[in-house]
């Protein structure tokens, strides 16, 4: 994962089941489940720890990956 100042860009396309890389922006806001309409993927082990390392720096806080993310 590349990072710069408030976007990562997934690398481990294989493991998120994605066609081509995608872009993590860090926006915080909430959002009702009912306008979620799908699921495109999920982020390999790295690319999580990646962006958790990023949240960590964004938000000084602890961020755990993997299970804590539905």
């Amino acid at each position: 994962m590349r990072t710069t100042t408030s976007k990562l860009t997934t690398k481990d396309l294989d493991a998120a089941g994605l066609p081509a890389s995608s872009v993590v922006r860090m926006k915080l806001f909430t959002l009702d489940n009912q306008l979620v309409l799908r699921k495109a993927g999920v982020l390999g082990e790295k690319d999580q720890r990646c962006v958790a390392g990023a949240m960590r720096q964004l938000l000084s806080v602890d961020i755990t990956t993997t299970d804590n993310f539905p």
